[in-house]
């Protein structure tokens, strides 16, 4: 009995592995993922406002946003999601850094 319970289990195991498997949008294989792409967007909406305030907040010059927003906005175009949300921002911040949230892109002013 207990055989056929640990084959039941191994079975369940093995079921829900393939059930979890998502197409990985770079490779175009099945993968396993443990985030969803809505997950994702939510996990980067949550964390980036607490970042803003770790980096000085955001650099608020116009032009300074707009070159550089534009230059995020076409590597976006041409990346593996590029239907995902995003969100671009200058740190105001001396220290020079650049990083990257789900759905969310900042710059500092450096």
């Amino acid at each position: 009995m207990a055989h056929v319970v640990s084959r039941i289990t191994v079975l369940i195991l093995v079921l829900s592995l393939f059930v979890s498997c998502a197409v990985n949008p770079v490779t175009g294989r099945r993968e396993l993922m443990f985030v969803s792409e809505s997950q994702e967007v939510k996990i980067g909406r949550e964390a980036a406002p607490s970042l803003n305030w770790s980096y000085g907040g955001e650099f608020h010059d116009a032009a300074l946003n707009r070159y550089l927003g534009g230059v995020v906005k076409r590597i976006w175009q041409v990346s593996e999601r590029p239907n995902l949300p995003f969100r671009f921002v200058v740190q105001n911040t001396s220290l020079p850094n650049a990083f990257a949230l789900p759905g969310y892109v900042a710059i500092t002013r450096g």
